[in-house]
């Protein structure tokens, strides 16, 4: 989601983004042209995000164009976040916005987290680096997931 939120910030487009990440935030925050809002709450363990009741109520009450959201694990089947909060919170945003972009870089791939928050049918379009395997990038494909996008990067 950094990744994406530095192409925004050099974008120069007048934009709203609403986030749980304190980085994306940050680096929104010097692009003149953007609003950025921490939905807030409780500090994860990752530090760099924040969770809990209050990041999900706030959740529930935007209305989005747009949701770029990350997880922790994904799969052919499913993609899932190992804290419920987290879990929470994406599907409440996913439920609000109208195109769903997934961003996840291949490392996250065939992992398990207990808490699934969509399948491959909630998303419109999917972000991932060139390391994801064949048959993950097939199976994605075969969900009718629009433009499996791949960028060229490192893992």
């Amino acid at each position: 989601c950094f990744a994406v939120a530095r192409r925004l910030a050099e974008s120069g487009r007048k934009m709203n983004v609403i986030s749980d990440s304190f980085k994306v935030v940050h680096e929104l925050k010097s692009a003149a042209a953007v609003s950025a809002t921490l939905l807030g709450g409780a500090l994860c363990d990752d530090m760099t995000t924040l969770d809990g009741p209050i990041a999900v109520e706030a959740a529930a009450k935007v209305a989005l164009d747009v949701c770029f959201f990350s997880a922790d694990s994904f799969d052919g089947e499913r993609i899932a976040n190992k804290y419920l909060f987290g879990a929470t919170t994406r599907r409440l945003l996913l439920s609000r916005s109208h195109l769903k972009v997934f961003l996840a870089d291949s490392s996250k791939y065939d992992k398990r987290c207990c808490f699934m928050f969509c399948g491959w049918d909630d998303v419109n379009v999917f972000l991932t680096d060139s390391f994801l395997p064949a048959r993950a990038k097939k199976t994605i494909s075969e969900k009718g997931v629009e433009g499996l996008t791949v960028a060229e990067s490192a893992p």
